[in-house]
């Protein structure tokens, strides 16, 4: 459901830029000093403030409290205004804002040249099956998901994806085909997914790579964050030597590394870590 649908209004703009400005406190300040003649705030299942919007004229403005805290002001704007409180469980107004946002994206950047493989998804789907089995809804993290080859992956297997990458164009590409879904997909940095992606049991990613002397303190980072986030993880890669790499890297958990003889070469080598 969109946004403004949940909040039972025409439209509404966040003053947030894009999905990663959400963990900036400095949208806190600027939304406090807007003006308004109705007010909406949002609280959550604990009776958290998550969202206020703003009334002005004809148009709505707000801003989303979900990735960083909420202060008390907050409520006293939205009480001396008045208005209307809504109480929304979190993960419906964090879909409803991954997919304002990629509305917002897919209307300015034009997708990416088709990348899928059929095969390979076939592939993909027997890897998962028999490392993880199948699940009936658990969420798992696609990290790096590009145009959706995890989440289409993932959901034939019955798991729920929450997918992240810093392409523009390769997630427009995933939308647009209807592989990667607006409500859960965001675009960010997965060097910091642990600020913006929620912890689960399991998380994915596919073809972690080329790792090169070049890239390895990035790959480093981010899968640093996917094992922070997630109790299991399973990582593909082209060659031992990154697979290795990988093992070096994540001291904190158990590594295994086997070859995978199915594919040649996006999903080779595979580190299963737990």
């Amino acid at each position: 459901m969109k946004l403004h649908e949940i909040l039972k209004i025409p439209s509404i703009e966040l003053i947030e830029p894009d999905f990663e400005s959400l963990v900036s406190t400095q949208y806190t300040d600027e939304i406090l000093l807007e003006t308004g003649s109705e007010a909406i705030i949002v609280v959550n299942e604990q009776d958290w403030p998550i969202l206020l919007a703003l009334k002005n004229g004809d148009c709505w403005r707000g801003s989303v409290f979900i990735l960083r805290p909420p202060v008390v002001d907050l409520v006293d704007k939205f009480e001396y205004i008045g208005g209307e409180a809504f109480k929304i469980e979190t993960e419906t107004v964090m879909k409803a804002v991954r997919e304002y946002y990629m509305d917002k994206m897919c209307a300015i950047v034009p997708a990416a040249i088709e990348d899928f493989s059929s095969p390979r998804a076939d592939d993909v789907v027997e890897l998962i099956n028999e490392v993880w089995g199948p699940s009936n809804g658990e969420m798992c993290i696609d990290c790096g998901c590009g145009s959706g080859m995890g989440a289409v992956v993932l959901r034939r297997l019955g798991y729920s994806p929450v997918c992240y990458d810093n392409d523009p164009s390769l997630l427009c590409l995933g939308i647009e085909t209807g592989r990667l879904r607006k409500e859960e997909t965001a675009c960010i940095d997965a060097r910091y997914a642990s600020f913006y992606a929620p912890r689960c049991r399991y998380g994915l990613a596919l073809m972690a790579g080329s790792i090169s002397t070049y890239t390895s303190h990035i790959w480093k980072d981010i899968l640093e964050e996917l094992t922070k986030l997630c109790q299991q993880v399973l990582v593909t890669v082209e060659s031992k030597k990154e697979a290795e790499l990988i093992k070096e890297w994540i001291v904190d958990k158990s590594v295994e590394i086997k070859e995978n003889t199915k594919d040649g070469f996006y999903d080779r080598w595979v580190c299963i870590i737990s």
